[in-house]
């Protein structure tokens, strides 16, 4: 809370979240807009006013990610400003302070000694625009474009240092994260297993180039959640939603950051661009590495796709994921 400034009723009784949604539910805090729809994902609540989006985080402390404060909070809505400016100037507008105006919120600027929260302030986009929306409709995407910005934009991005060594990180994070699928997914434990052990197999096999390429600054910190709902095929092209909360995240090197979106696009029934999109990022001076290599981090970011579908639950989830470990046994395959 801000210094001297009196909670309401029900932020005193542990109501602060519920009180300070439900405030900022109301049109006449974002001036001349007739409705605000609420729209809410696992770390934040999202007002969506006629001409501006407004992103508050969540009191939330899990594992990769740490709001649990309002300097918490504060300090990721710049730090989500800053790093999407990166690939989307136009549509992140700044931070903006949230203020207790009598029962009501307010929004202040950034930086007023009486903010009890902050938000994050984007400019609206129209969400028919972006990739999955025309990929849906089966239009044709820019790729060529797409691969071209996302080339210049990992040769800008700063090299990252890493702590330990590439391969033992790897071997880590593979187990960890196929222990999850086959608690997630038991009936597919022997698909997994299998999965898991060319994985593990392709890592000795590649080790050598992932530490040169560590070595020689392909790890960058990028965007850590490429996929074509993200990506808006206007002009200026533009990409949102990278992820601010777990530098880890980002920090991927680049061929791995590329993959995520060519496996959503083979998602959405586009694979053809999906390779049209790492010949563009390569003819625009990227380096995502080999073929076998590429494919290697496709199967990885399909399964983690599965595991993000798993975690929904329903029988629909269960389809989805198996066809997405499918696709991950495919990409195992090409790499070997």
């Amino acid at each position: 809370m801000g210094p001297g400034v009196a909670s309401p009723p029900s932020v005193a009784r542990g109501g602060y979240a519920n009180w300070l949604v439900a405030s900022l539910q109301d049109p006449g805090v974002y001036g001349d807009s007739a409705a605000v729809e609420l729209r809410e994902t696992a770390i934040s609540w999202v007002f969506v006013a006629e001409e501006r989006v407004y992103k508050l985080k969540k009191p939330v402390s899990l594992p990769f990610v740490d709001y649990s404060s309002p300097a918490c909070r504060r300090a990721m809505c710049h730090e989500e400003v800053r790093l999407n400016r990166r690939l989307a100037p136009q549509i992140y507008l700044g931070v903006r302070a949230v203020v207790r105006h009598g029962d009501q919120a307010r929004l202040t600027q950034s930086g007023d000694a009486q903010a009890i929260d902050h938000v994050v302030e984007m400019r609206r986009y129209d969400e028919s625009a972006t990739a999955a929306a025309v990929l849906k409709r089966r239009e044709a995407i820019p790729v060529d474009a797409i691969g071209r910005r996302l080339a210049a934009f990992h040769r800008a991005a700063p090299a990252c240092r890493q702590r330990h060594p590439v391969v033992a990180s790897w071997k880590t994070t593979l187990a960890a994260h196929f222990a999850e699928l086959r608690e997630l997914l038991p009936a597919r434990a022997l698909v997994l297993s299998h999965q898991e052990r060319l994985a593990q197999a392709l890592l000795d096999v590649h080790g050598r180039e992932l530490e040169r390429r560590a070595r020689f600054g392909r790890v960058r910190d990028g965007h850590g959640d490429l996929r074509a709902e993200h990506v808006l095929v206007t002009r200026p092209l533009a990409i949102v939603d990278c992820v601010e909360f777990d530098a880890a995240r980002r920090a991927v090197d680049v061929g791995d950051d590329l993959a995520c979106l060519k496996v959503d696009l083979a998602v959405h029934g586009a694979p053809a661009m999906g390779d049209e999109l790492v010949a563009a990022y390569r003819n625009g001076g990227g380096d995502p590495g080999t073929d076998r290599l590429l494919a290697y981090w496709c199967a990885y970011r399909s399964q983690v796709a599965a595991r993000v579908v798993l975690s929904r639950r329903g029988h629909a989830a269960i389809s989805r994921a198996d066809a997405l470990l499918d696709a991950a046994g495919r990409f195992l395959a090409s790499a070997t």
